[in-house]
């Protein structure tokens, strides 16, 4: 059996750059798939009302913490859609290229929900002390 020389061990990885660049991302176009899957979620996630983003969510979450048994099947079936072996048992390359992305999306989601609260609390907080001032002036009017 003879060993591509073009493929680097796990161990010899030293930075995501170098990791990136021995993707063959030209050859592979279930990388491209990938690719607008992850596009696709980040538009859903920007567009999407605060009920749907709940669920886009709880879905993005869902896929992350399956993504051990995802890439488990793949690198048992890496032969029908790869070409070469990408899934090892570290899930580095499951990691890199499926959670990571899945996490940033979970991180804008979350800060929207921060904004939406914030603003909430201000709103809510403002409405308070013109109510207060009211009361104020209505209880001064009725004392002079």
């Amino acid at each position: 059996m003879t060993i591509d020389p073009n493929l680097i061990e796990v161990n010899e990885i030293t930075d995501i750059f170098s990791f990136l660049q021995a993707i063959e991302w030209k050859s592979e176009k279930w990388l491209w798939l990938v690719g607008i899957f992850h596009i696709s979620v980040s538009v859903l996630a920007f567009i999407l009302s605060l009920n749907f983003q709940i669920i886009l969510f709880a879905i993005l979450l869902l896929l992350v913490y399956f993504s051990e048994f995802f890439n488990e099947l793949a690198a048992k079936n890496s032969y029908m859609f790869s070409k070469n072996q990408y899934f090892d048992s570290n899930g580095l390359f499951i990691s890199i290229i499926f959670c990571c992305p899945i996490l940033i999306n979970c991180l804008f989601i979350l800060a929207r929900w921060l904004m939406m609260s914030f603003d909430l609390m201000t709103k809510v907080k403002c409405a308070q002390l013109k109510a207060r001032q009211r009361q104020q002036n209505t209880v001064s009017k009725k004392s002079d």
